[in-house]
């Protein structure tokens, strides 16, 4: 079978294609490799920070990515679950690069990669993503196939970090809470990581977090095709405001009550 070539699944600014025909847990070993070498040349790195959405596909890829950097000789944090800002908060926070296994708003079949470096400083064709492919595509050639693959995933064991809790005091600090009058909120994160998010967010007294109607994840794809009756139908409950979030968490749309945008 022939190996999928990488040059169709970077893009200008991150990493996207089909799991697992193009891109699978060798790929995505390769680019663990060529981003940690693009790290070390960088410099200094101690770590780099992984974490990825809520695909299926995203645990056996961060794994893969994971061997991929520590083959490169660079240790990995391993965040878990996140949203993309969060990721970057932890690039910033921790003075470290990072790679986030995310798709955006890409069907479920979909997975893929962003990558930055330490201080959330962005990686794209003009700024080092295409040395990463170039190391990766060096690298893949030497990537374990079957068992040894297999092997490799399993022994990977990684530092783990949960920033949750942090990121969470961080987006708030940049309100008076104290300011704002009680809110209740509904929420429809179309069964991405605004789910996880947004409860640890708006955990305070001053807002009641109301779930709203989750669409199916391969729908997700806000805010560029919003349905024009989608923020309607969510804030014609008369509970203002109304947020719609779309897989990574990385967009959102808003409306106030009675469907004001």
């Amino acid at each position: 079978m022939a190996e999928p070539p990488l040059s169709t699944i970077f893009k200008a600014y991150d990493v996207r294609g089909v799991v697992p025909d193009e891109l699978d847990a060798r790929a995505a070993y390769a680019i663990g490799v060529g981003f940690g070498q693009f790290a070390i040349a960088e410099g200094p790195v101690e770590q780099v920070l992984v974490a990825r959405d809520m695909r299926t596909s995203g645990e056996e890829l961060a794994r893969a990515v994971i061997a991929g950097l520590a083959a490169a000789g660079v240790a990995a944090v391993d965040l878990g679950l996140a949203s993309t800002d969060l990721l970057y908060f932890a690039s910033g926070d921790l003075s470290a690069p990072g790679v986030m296994l995310t798709a955006s708003h890409n069907p479920s079949q979909y997975n893929g990669m962003k990558f930055c470096l330490a201080g959330a400083r962005p990686v794209g064709q003009e700024s080092g993503l295409a040395d990463v492919r170039r190391l990766a595509d060096a690298a893949l050639a030497s990537v374990p196939e079957g068992d040894a693959l297999a092997a490799a995933l399993a022994g990977v064991d990684p530092e783990r970090k949960d920033l949750l809790g942090a990121f969470a005091t961080h987006v708030r600090s940049f309100v008076d809470v104290d300011a704002l009058a009680p809110l209740r909120v509904v929420a429809d994160t179309a069964n991405g990581m605004g789910g996880l998010i947004a409860p640890v967010i708006w955990s305070d007294d001053w807002v009641e977090l109301t779930p709203g109607e989750s669409r199916t994840f391969t729908t997700a794809t806000l805010p560029e095709d919003t349905p024009p009756d989608a923020v309607v139908k969510l804030s014609g409950w008369n509970i203002p405001p109304a947020t719609i979030t779309p897989a990574p968490s990385a967009r959102a749309a808003a409306a106030q009550q009675k469907s004001h945008p």
